[in-house]
């Protein structure tokens, strides 16, 4: 039988918390044959003797712990459950034991440590050393921390004398720099040399003591190993190398405790050579080392197996769980996990293992332990980026690895295997056990030094089949052959940011940089207003050096009713991203762009340097300036396709396009070698034949207007007057105009040839705002007609040449979607929706098709619902007024900007809307005058800078909070608010919420009348577990007692709980509503007297525990609530339309709204912080009552004041009621920027606009981008608001 401990916080009994369950009085651990229940603080002990009954003088210390009270009732109290599953046949699995350990969160800084401070204050010398004192004290103690410098005396290098060569060398700047850190590290060498370090002790009761209990406790397990004899033989795996060697160092001086261990440290291939490792492996199974303590990073290795395994640090990850229960040597062996006592965060580790809880997985770690070859995972693996890298930065900085481009995040050798194993279980690889790594071994290896090769097997990958490098170990050649895999999907481009699991060298959560605070016009600071530097992709600025590979993007235009778009390759050094398609708007309709991903290729010199300066041909062109870049320094390569190719049907996830062979190479050099070629003129035939998918320009200068040819006008000449040109309007002829206006105009060799008619200006606009309009041309109007004798053609084609004006927007939409990768990988672990990501960071004012409004408004719900769950599980004594206090310096804007802030976020926001004008590409720069360059720069300063409000950033902030929720609920947004450094301490997961909670038995709540119970539970469609929580749920404080608790508090949950189930449900009901429309909508449903006409309605009024004079109220209210509702019910029967809120007019009394509340708050704690019981509560009674009566229409009773409030919140200005008569009814009109909105008609103006509102409020509420179409916001600083709602309707009756 397996024994897996499992955390189920449900439904346990106080007397499960007595020793008896840990095998007896006499036992320190349950034995292998028990199926009791662990106690509720996780007190496994160490493994007891295997071979007899003797028993070591730290089992019996182990035995004596006591278990910490229970907090909650009988019926409340957390549990842990063990799971049985039935392994295979072949199984030996061992004993799996949880450890707890008091954590110790403040580790005072030794003598030594201050003394070395004292001098090295910055810490610049031993940096390293510094940081890893700093870690073992805290993981191993104050004894251990000094151990530290003694080991890191051969990292000293100090001159052995002033006569040495070296110092002579160093002679001429012995008075400098160097000669003062020499002397510095003298000093340190003598204090370290000198130092009188003291011995580990033991005695927690001791003021001497100078160990942590963690490591207390790892002293008693190995103890209690100690009936083994030579037999023991154990594994401890750690995070960091430097307590590896501290363990190390501390071991040999507790002879008197645990003489019988002899330690060896193995902390992957940094420190030894695979000849050393077989070494220590080889006199480990000798029995002259019986303990091997190794780092994560050698975990997985060939190590042998042992009868004890100690996961003295946790890891997260199936994978890394799967190789350290392989070293366990069967079923008589023990893997023991070490948990700090309240450490929710190991406790979730040992929770999340997918191993433990599914048979097919537990079948696939049997095999992983047993059989080289392994198999693909069954199921997608658990494959937790990680916090931090095992071994020292230093040997980071050295070591083999492949890096990110987006996000900075790395993948080593030693975590390679876990990432083939994450892609094995996403990969289709059936049936199951399918080997996924073959082994063979060379011709040439020798017999008594064999070699190994290990392929992987991916069937379907670019990677199926991948070989490593020979190596003298099966785990080195899996690690190798893993490795290549990872290298070889990188290479093409097939390695998403996801799959690197080592997190980015460039740290995060410092505050954020503030370049100054904006003054205005008199040196007066703007209050809340702070600047920031805008963040660019760190993708560009990786994205220079020599070319080697070029991974091509492919860049799509879908034709539609706008001119042909040809592909453009975007050629980059690195692999880009998968990116969605997204939108460019041409005057409000909408095109779609879609991006492609192509397999990589090389180019010679010659290709590369025209593609080198096309590019430069073409981004000139784009913004017509005279951009320059060296080849090292360009970010990216453009390159055309022809017009016709399209993208090939059907491509699969791992299926890259072959676009080199489409490249038009010729093309591309005549388009680097010149800006044009001479136009063709004379027969209309030939013209026209030239013409086609032509860019031309009269001017003979690269930076001048370009015009897209509509066709040729056989019937126009040079000598003649066309009516519908504007320019030579003044003019007899259009040769006149030539000859008046061109410089050194010599005549025309034909003067009959056929003009050409110019159909637009081709010339780049901002495609990212849904209402942009075409820049208006400076100077002089365009011309219709051109004669071709007197034009030029642009190199570059005009199906071409219009993808390529597209590309400054698609530009900034490329670097929004890989600013949103690098940040969710840096700060929410890729478990935040990228499109939801991108939208919450995206304010208002950058003007494209979403914000972050909308998310906004369900994150600023999500946080005042977790936010008030918080501080009612941890102030269990405060009322409602101090719970409200201490919510409210959660939610401020105060709060959530300091918090953004302290993590370095802010410059993520995008808030500045795009302008083409100024668009220029990285490393880019122009060749201008001295003056005008001045000007370039200083404007790209302000370009790179933004401001942002404090209440942009808080606002930003909850809409993080928001996406988060819609990507993967309740803790994916509990993780983003700690990701921000929101402060909930102490949480780490929703369900902590349950087992930190106090809840006030039911000796001291009121009792339910007679039958209440199951008539509230029939009335709310849920079962109550715990009937006194309802109880207390129904209780007025005017009929509890000082001893009794009424509703109040959970009232205050209650009310947190229906705002957010509000929202979230008319946040999905009306996908398209404004965020002003869900803000009516949301405020008319969890308003008092709305709560108050549901509780009548449902009945919950009738089991109410309150004084007389309140129920005489409630009885008076409802006569008269039943009267508004009989007479609204026949109105809108008579007017043919949803009855509304009947309710409005009554002051309810508060008592019926607050019972409501009270009773889901009451229903969330009864189900341990879930919500099964409150969403079926709003399924049966809140969302048919809400559906009925409260929607956009019924909102008011006048439409059109709900209109004008939904417009002005849009600050729109243009917003108008246009009335006409017809007969005997009346039509109004409602526009918006000229725009007809929706239309009604009625017998009186007032009638027709009610009817017009509500049709218009119906178009809103299904189709809120409608909206989109305003650009007041951008025009309307300084301006007065618009007419007002009484002015509209005095207008309407005039």
């Amino acid at each position: 039988m397996i024994k897996v401990w499992k955390k189920k916080w449900r439904e346990h009994l106080e007397h499960d918390a007595g020793p008896e369950n840990l095998g007896g009085p006499d036992s320190s651990l349950p034995s292998s044959r028990s199926e009791s229940v662990p106690p509720d603080n996780f007190q496994a002990a160490v493994p007891p003797a295997l071979s007899g009954s003797k028993r070591s003088q730290t089992q019996a210390s182990l035995d004596s712990d006591s278990t910490p009270p229970v907090k909650k009732s009988r019926k409340d109290a957390a549990s842990l459950h063990s799971i049985v599953l039935e392994p295979d046949s072949a199984s030996c699995s061992p004993n799996e034991l949880v450890v707890m350990y008091d954590q110790v969160h403040e580790v005072p800084e030794t003598q030594l440590f201050h003394r070395l401070h004292s001098l090295d204050p910055s810490e610049s010398i031993l940096r390293r050393h510094f940081n890893d004192a700093r870690r073992v004290g805290a993981e191993v103690g104050m004894c251990a921390a000094d151990l530290i410098w003694r080991r890191a005396l051969k990292n000293i290098r100090v001159p052995s004398s002033p006569y040495s060569g070296e110092e002579e060398e160093e002679e001429e700047e012995e008075d400098g720099p160097l000669k003062i850190l020499n002397e510095t590290k003298a000093e340190i060498w003598d204090a370290v040399q000198n130092w009188a370090f003291t011995m580990p002790n033991l005695d927690p009761n001791s003021r001497g003591f100078n160990v942590t209990p963690k490591f207390l406790r790892l002293v008693q397990i190995l103890k209690s190993c100690e009936h083994y004899g030579e037999d023991f033989r154990g594994i401890i795996f750690v995070n960091r190398r430097a307590v590896a060697f501290a363990i190390l160092d501390l071991i040999p001086m507790l002879g008197e405790h645990i003489g019988f261990v002899r330690a060896h440290a193995i902390t992957g291939q940094g420190t030894l050579s695979f000849t050393s490792q077989q070494d220590v492996f080889r006199r480990f199974n000798m029995g002259i080392h019986n303990l091997l303590i190794s780092t994560k990073s050698a975990e997985d290795l060939d190590l042998p197996t042992a009868v004890v395994v100690i996961r003295f640090d946790l890891f997260v990850g199936d994978v890394s769980y799967a190789f350290i229960r392989s070293r366990t040597a069967g079923k008589l062996s023990h893997l023991v996990h070490m948990m700090g006592q309240k450490n929710d965060s190991h406790r979730h580790i040992l929770l999340s293992n997918s191993v433990l809880q599914h048979p097919d997985m537990m079948r696939w770690n049997n095999i992983l332990q047993r059989c080289p070859t392994s198999a693909a995972p069954p199921r997608p693996l658990l494959v937790s980026r990680y916090s931090e890298h095992s071994d020292s930065e230093e040997d980071e900085a050295s070591e083999l690895c492949i890096e990110d481009p987006i996000a900075g995040g790395r993948i080593y050798p030693k975590e390679a295997a876990a990432v083939v194993y994450r892609l094995a279980s996403t990969t289709c690889i059936s049936p199951f056990p399918t080997p996924i790594f073959q082994f063979t071994s060379p011709s040439s290896a020798s017999t008594t030094s064999p070699l190994y090769i290990c392929t992987v097997s991916l069937p379907g990958t670019p990677a199926h089949n991948v070989a490593g490098m020979p190596c003298s170990s099966m785990a080195h050649a899996r690690r190798s052959a893993c490795y290549q895999v990872c290298l070889t999907l990188a290479e093409v481009g097939l390695l998403d940011s996801e799959a690197f699991l080592v997190p980015s060298r460039r740290s995060k959560g410092h505050a954020a940089e503030r370049i100054v605070r904006p003054q205005d016009s008199s040196g007066v600071y703007y209050a809340g207003v702070q600047v920031y530097p805008r963040k660019a992709p760190d993708f560009w600025s990786n994205s220079t050096g020599d070319v080697g590979l070029l991974y091509p993007t492919v860049i799509v235009v879908q034709q539609s009713n706008q001119a042909a778009h040809a592909p453009i390759l975007l050629l980059t050094r690195h692999r880009m991203s998968k990116f969605p398609s997204f939108k460019l708007f041409f005057s409000g309709s909408p095109v779609v762009i879609d991006t492609y991903r192509g397999a990589p290729f090389k180019l010679d010199d010659e290709k590369t340097t025209s593609l080198h300066l096309y590019t430069l041909r073409l981004c000139r062109a784009v913004a017509n300036k005279a951009f320059i870049c060296p080849l090292q320094d360009m970010p990216y390569f453009l390159a055309p396709l022809p017009a016709q190719w399209s993208v090939p049907d059907g491509l699969g996830r791992w299926e890259l396009l072959n676009v080199v062979d489409h490249i038009p190479w010729e093309a591309v050099a005549l388009g680097a070698l010149s800006w044009f070629v001479p136009l063709k003129y004379g027969r209309a035939e030939e013209v026209a034949q030239d013409i086609e998918d032509a860019v031309i320009q009269d001017r003979a200068t690269e930076l001048t207007r370009r015009y897209d040819v509509l066709r040729v006008r056989p019937d126009l000449s040079p000598l003649s007057h066309p009516e519908d040109s504007p320019r030579e309007a003044k003019f007899d002829t259009l040769l006149d105009y030539c000859k008046t206006v061109r410089k050194n105009f010599e005549g025309l060799k034909d003067e009959g040839q056929a003009l050409i008619e110019i159909s637009t200006v081709l010339q780049a606009n901002s495609r990212l705002d849904p209402a942009s309009r075409s820049a208006p041309l400076v100077g002089p109007p365009p011309p219709r007609y051109l004669i071709p004798e007197l034009c030029l053609k642009f190199t570059v084609p005009a199906s071409t040449f219009r993808t390529a004006l597209l590309f400054p927007s698609i530009t900034r939409r490329l670097d929004s979607f890989l600013l949103v990768k690098e940040l969710n990988a840096r700060f929410f672990n890729h478990q935040i929706s990228e499109a939801l990501l991108d939208m919450a960071i995206t304010a208002r004012s950058t003007r494209t098709e979403y914000d972050y409004e909308r998310l906004e408004l369900l994150g600023d719900s999500f946080l005042k619902y977790l936010s008030s769950i918080y501080v009612f599980v941890n102030e269990p004594s405060n009322k409602e007024g101090a719970l409200h206090t201490a919510r409210q310096h959660l939610v401020s804007n105060n709060t959530l900007f300091r918090s953004f802030d302290s993590a370095g976020l802010p410059s993520y926001v995008q808030s500045k809307p795009f302008s083409s004008k100024f668009w220029q590409p990285p490393n880019f720069r122009t060749t201008e005058e001295p003056q005008t360059k001045l000007a370039e720069i200083n404007r790209h300063r302000k370009e790179s800078e933004q401001r942002l409000g404090d209440k942009v950033i808080a606002d930003v902030a909850e809409a993080i909070l928001g996406a988060a929720y819609l990507s993967g609920g309740s803790d994916t947004a509990l993780m983003a608010a700690k990701a921000m450094n929101i402060p909930f301490p102490n949480i780490e997961k929703w369900s902590d919420f349950d087992r930190k909670l106090l809840i006030p038995p039911s000796t001291i709540t009121a009792e339910l009348r007679p039958g209440g119970l199951h008539a509230v539970e029939d009335i709310i469609n849920h079962k109550f577990k715990h009937p006194h929580i309802l109880a207390q749920a129904l209780t007025h404080a005017s009929v509890s007692a000082a001893e009794r608790v009424s509703y109040e508090r959970l009232e205050f949950i209650g009310d947190a709980i229906l705002d957010f189930l509000v929202i979230r449900y008319i946040f999905d009901r009306d996908s398209k509503l404004s965020p002003g429309g869900l803000t009516l909508l949301k405020g008319a449903m969890v308003s008092n007297s709305a709560l108050a006409a549901v509780c009548i309605s449902s009945g919950l009024h009738k089991h109410l525990l309150l004084a007389a004079r309140l129920s005489d109220s409630v009885a008076e209210y409802m006569e008269q609530l039943k009267v508004k509702q009989a007479e609204e019910y026949e109105l809108a029967r008579v007017e043919n339309r949803s009855p509304g809120q009947y309710w409005n007019e009554l002051e309810a009394p508060k008592v019926l709204s607050d019972v409501v509340e009270s009773v889901i708050g009451a229903m969330y704690i009864s189900d341990n912080f879930t919500p099964v019981g409150v969403e079926a509560f709003f399924e049966a009674v809140l969302k048919p009552f809400y559906d009925k009566h409260i929607t956009l229409k019924t909102v008011a009773h006048h439409p059109t004041k709900i209109l004008y409030e939904l417009i002005q919140a849009q600050r729109c200005q243009k917003f108008r009621f246009l009335k006409e008569k017809r007969g005997n009814e009346t039509c109004c009109h409602i526009l918006l920027h000229d725009v007809i909105l929706a239309s009604g008609e009625g017998p009186s103006i007032s009638l027709a606009a009610r009817s017009a509102s509500s049709c218009a409020l119906d178009a809103l509420q299904g189709d809120a981008e409608f909206l989109r179409i305003c650009d007041c916001p951008k025009h309307d600083e300084g301006k007065g608001r618009g007419k007002g709602f009484d002015e509209i309707l005095s207008g309407l009756e005039e």
